[in-house]
């Protein structure tokens, strides 16, 4: 741990515009926002040092762009695509020159281009969906202490299904990483390969 740890502050401000096309099947939103940060905590491991720690940031910032969309053109199908473009800087570090905290470097793990797609198809008691989640390379370090090094992008497309039985209880199944893709959302830490679970929604 960290004693000398401080709580981190956010201030945000976002702004974005909303339309409706097509008679309201149709709807599309762009969004800009930014956060300052004010003592982030982030973990690291730095070049010489054993130990991981957490440690403060005095300042930084995160800012972008948010596209989305979403179409009906069936009462039962939905078709939706989202993509963020993301700026993130170190401004100013009690350690200025640090190839990690130092000022002027992107912040770990936050990629500069992610989006996303759906579909979800909903014949009767059916709800049927398939999608894939899509991330860009991205700033990382291990945790051995080695250094930096740029995190390759990757996808993960999922499926899932749910049939209701009664208004309370509704069976679901989900199948993940169906390309069986090879990726680490953290460097060192593989993600699971394709990988299938079920369960039972309960709503009251």
């Amino acid at each position: 741990g960290n004693p000398s740890l401080r709580p981190e502050k956010t201030v945000s401000y976002e702004a974005g515009l909303v339309r409706e096309w097509l008679g309201r099947r149709v709807r599309s939103e762009v969004s800009a926002f930014s956060n300052s940060f004010q003592d982030l905590i982030v973990f690291i491991s730095l070049p010489g040092q054993p130990v991981s720690t957490w440690q403060n940031i005095e300042a930084s910032r995160a800012r972008g762009l948010e596209f989305s969309a979403e179409a009906r053109p069936l009462a039962t199908l939905a078709i939706s695509a989202g993509y963020t473009l993301l700026s993130t800087r170190v401004l100013r570090s009690n350690t200025p020159a640090s190839p990690v905290t130092g000022v002027g470097q992107e912040l770990l793990r936050r990629p500069r281009h992610s989006g996303a797609v759906s579909f979800s198809l909903a014949p009767r008691r059916w709800i049927l969906q398939a999608g894939a989640f899509l991330m860009g390379e991205r700033q990382d370090m291990d945790g051995a202490g080695f250094g930096l090094t740029r995190s390759p992008g990757y996808q993960n497309v999922y499926a899932a299904a749910s049939f209701r039985l009664t208004p309370h209880f509704a069976p679901v199944l989900r199948a993940d990483n169906l390309l069986n893709s090879r990726y680490q959302e953290v460097l060192g830490y593989s993600a699971l390969g394709r990988s299938v679970r079920g369960g039972l929604r309960i709503e009251w």
